[in-house]
């Protein structure tokens, strides 16, 4: 399963944004959020999410063991209590899809929200996300 983002219709609106973060942290913010919406000065950007390699470049730098396959096939979650937050994922990442959690350090990456029901995909006001 991979998140497909519509790139000619994202606006940037950062709707997934704060779906993810109320999902997963509780609360709203950009900055705590699995995907990631890269900003400009003149043009919005789309958002980006993990595209859920067959081959993750990301799992492979982590030498601590913090990727962790959900119940979802093919889908990697990071382990928090593993992650030493070294950020050798990042660099890794060939979509450049992981980033750091505004609040606390910990790199973020989309695990469509551990079962495959990517909640961003129902809130999204344009219809451009959709998990295949």
């Amino acid at each position: 399963m991979r998140m497909h983002v519509d790139s000619k219709k994202c606006t940037a609106c950062r709707m997934c944004q704060l779906v993810c973060s109320v999902t997963r942290f509780g609360e709203f913010s950009v900055h705590r959020a699995n995907c990631y919406v890269e900003e400009s000065e003149f043009i919005p950007k789309h958002a980006t999410f993990c595209i859920q390699c067959k081959n993750p470049k990301c799992e492979a730098a982590c030498e601590f063991g913090a990727f962790e396959k959900t119940s979802v096939e093919g889908v990697l979650t990071i382990n928090r209590e593993k992650c030493t937050k070294c950020n050798k994922c990042l660099d890794a990442c060939p979509v450049d899809a992981i980033h750091i959690d505004g609040t606390d350090g910990y790199p973020l990456k989309c695990d469509l929200c551990m079962d495959g029901s990517a909640r961003c995909v129902a809130q999204c006001p344009f219809q451009v996300l959709e998990v295949k």
